[in-house]
């Protein structure tokens, strides 16, 4: 099976070749996930982000499952001066991971949003590297510098369109309460439109000649694809 951890650090790339980037970024790799596939090490071979040793701090935002607080714009100072880190490791292994022993002040979670990587197109949280460092800068207030590392991936752009509304809303938040409470207000719209289908759908059930359109049957099989009851708040990077 899989590593709980490999060092991948001796085999980064060191010099970051983006000096004109505002924004610090980095990654601890605990080496789980595909290297052909890992959005965070191309960050990194692309000269954008620096890999940490796992006995290395980081000043800045970091984005792991043992954050309290949710990622706002009153992060924003600290993202500017400190910059943004995630963990790279696989979904699959999270539990067995030593996230703990990373060192920091400022541990982050990502509120409600869904992936648009290839390996977990439309699910909630299972974000890549790449998406979730985007969706920080964004609540921070930095989408053009979102924007510049997004576009080094073919999908980066559906990213912010999967999520245009949640976008919409986050950015009119300035603390992390207020961002978990548009996250609830988002859910709560869903759900609404989820049961408002359901209903229209029954009010048809007794009529013999009623046939539900392809649009219809598609919406009843795909009707939680980004609006997930799934509340629970993650943001580690999984193998993709």
């Amino acid at each position: 099976g899989k590593q709980k951890y490999q060092d991948t650090h001796s085999k980064a790339v060191q010099n970051l070749s983006h000096p004109e980037y505002p924004i610090k970024l980095a990654m601890w790799d605990f080496g789980q996930c595909d290297a052909k596939k890992c959005t965070g090490r191309k960050l990194n071979r692309l000269g954008y982000l620096r890999a940490l040793r796992l006995s290395q701090a980081f000043s800045g935002i970091i984005l792991s499952p043992v954050g309290k607080e949710t990622v706002s714009f009153t992060d924003r100072e600290i993202v500017e001066h400190s910059g943004v880190a995630v963990v790279d490791c696989s979904w699959a292994l999270i539990d067995e991971t030593p996230i703990s022993k990373i060192k920091g002040q400022h541990h982050r979670l990502l509120p409600f949003m869904v992936a648009a990587n290839p390996v977990n197109y439309g699910k909630p949280f299972k974000l890549t590297c790449v998406e979730a460092i985007a969706a920080t800068l964004l609540l921070t207030g930095f989408e053009d510098e979102a924007k510049t590392i997004l576009n080094n991936f073919k999908w980066g752009h559906v990213f912010f369109e999967l999520n245009e509304d949640l976008f919409d809303r986050y950015k009119q938040c300035k603390t992390s309460t207020e961002v978990i409470q548009a996250q609830q207000d988002y859910l709560e719209m869903c759900e609404q439109e989820k049961n408002s289908r359901v209903a229209e759908s029954s009010d048809y059930a007794d009529d013999p000649w009623f046939i539900p359109s392809s649009d219809d049957e598609e919406e009843q099989e795909n009707d939680s694809e980004g609006c997930s009851d799934d509340e629970e708040e993650e943001t580690p990077d999984q193998e993709a």
